[in-house]
């Protein structure tokens, strides 16, 4: 018997969306969502989801320590509230070095206190792209997320923060948090 949805595979699974017919494997697993619910299959491949290992990426990154401490003096003037001068040292920096995590993740926090969450989320995105050890990146991207009431984007960029930085990590604590919370909203 052939698969009800593509007509190509044997149909193996009783489907409780195709009422009951018979589906490959293959179909079961591209179509799966919430209203799966019940289903055998559904339940185990949440709980691969789950367990799954987390498989890291090995990569390089560069190091300057120069830009690094001058990334440092900018975000020190951002948290002392003067904003602009911040951002134009980091654009500065950016100009010189724009595929540097740091630089990257400086300007998105400064969009970020500037309530500019889309345009932080695409340059704290690129630095852990760059850098995925970058617990803060992480952090301040899980942040954005939540501001724009994305909570899925925000609970992954959290549990990023968590698997770098640790659960007692200073950084991994605060995501842990900011997840608790959410999951209590």
């Amino acid at each position: 018997m052939k698969c009800a949805l593509c007509h190509e595979r044997k149909g193996k699974r009783g489907c409780k969306l195709s009422s009951g017919q018979f589906i490959c494997p293959s179909c079961c697993a591209s179509t799966r969502k919430a209203e799966c619910d019940g289903c055998s299959y559904y339940e185990a491949s949440l709980v691969y989801q789950r367990e799954k290992p987390v498989r890291t990426k090995p990569f390089i990154t560069e190091i300057i320590p120069d830009v690094d401490e001058q990334c440092d003096e900018a975000l020190a003037l951002i948290e002392k509230g003067d904003i602009a001068r911040g951002q134009a040292v980091l654009e500065d920096l950016r100009r010189q070095h724009p595929n540097y995590h740091t630089v990257l993740y400086g300007i998105g926090v400064c969009h970020a206190m500037k309530g500019q969450t889309d345009e932080a989320i695409s340059c704290l995105e690129r630095a852990v792209e760059i850098f995925p050890a970058f617990a803060h990146a992480h952090y301040n991207l899980g942040s954005s997320y939540r501001q724009k009431f994305d909570v899925e984007n925000a609970v992954k960029a959290y549990e990023a923060a968590i698997s770098v930085d640790g659960s007692d990590g200073d950084v991994g604590r605060l995501a842990r948090e900011r997840i608790d919370e959410l999951e209590a909203i």
